[in-house]
């Protein structure tokens, strides 16, 4: 974030997350604005106003879903989401998507045609179909006055695909879940996976030719000066968890809390 905000691009989230999660991403990166829940609401920081994507008709057709998700045994429904729904179960202790089939039959059982279901690892998220990230992303532009030249597209799953069509230019790290659609797309596709594979997208957005400047010199010296905990956490963040493991089991400290 600190490199694209020292070479003057204008950052904002394009995210399944709440509005009010987008708002506070904005307060603490400094970021322009955002969309939020695949689409379904935009948020502009510098003027504070907002607007929904979601037509009446969705917003009916989900509150239908959701107080029927309600009465499923073993179902939970995050009620911060306003615009679309993300709903789970549990399963070894943790988050779970809902069985599809469930999931389907309910949807059919409704009669709300105006909705689809994705589910991710943790969660089962239902938006309306008129919404996805690419409209989000037109939508924010023209909510500004931005036109759609210059563009970049930063994502790692296949919800990021319909935000990458709208982009000029659009990168994904290692990581990212849909490799072969988003290479059809023309998408750059980082060496490195997760907070390293960003940092490299940021780097190759900041200079497409390579290389570096003192504003890139200026970021990373300032970044290893920073002792904060948040700065902390990012670093142990990237490190590999063996690596990890075995230097804290090596530290004197937690050793000797073991002989007592």
């Amino acid at each position: 974030m600190s490199l694209l905000h020292a070479h003057g691009f204008a950052v904002a989230v394009n995210t399944a997350r709440t509005l009010q999660e987008v708002k506070q991403y904005c307060r603490a990166y400094g970021l322009a604005g955002g969309v939020a829940e695949y689409g379904g609401v935009l948020w502009d920081a510098l003027t504070d106003r907002e607007k929904v994507l979601v037509s009446s008709e969705s917003l009916q057709h989900l509150a239908k879903v959701r107080a029927a998700l309600r009465q499923i045994p073993g179902c939970f429904v995050n009620d911060d989401y306003q615009y679309s729904i993300r709903a789970f179960t549990y399963q070894n202790d943790r988050t779970a998507p809902l069985p599809p089939l469930l999931v389907q039959d309910l949807l059919a059982g409704l009669q709300v045609d105006r909705l689809r279901a994705h589910h991710t690892g943790l969660d089962t998220a239902v938006v309306a179909k008129e919404t996805d990230k690419g409209i989000g992303l037109r939508s924010l532009l023209d909510f500004v006055g931005l036109p759609s030249v210059d563009v970049f597209a930063i994502g790692d799953s296949e919800p990021d695909l319909a935000m990458f069509r709208v982009a000029s230019a659009s990168f994904a790290p290692g990581n990212v879940s849909c490799r072969r659609e988003a290479q059809l797309l023309g998408s750059y596709i980082a060496d490195s996976s997760f907070q390293p594979g960003l940092l490299e997208i940021a780097k190759r957005i900041a200079h497409p030719q390579g290389g570096t400047c003192h504003r890139c010199q200026a970021i990373e010296a300032d970044w290893r000066k920073n002792k904060s905990l948040y700065v902390s956490l990012l670093n142990a963040a990237d490190q590999k968890p063996i690596r990890l493991l075995l230097r804290n089991l090596l530290k004197p400290t937690l050793l000797s809390t073991f002989k007592k």
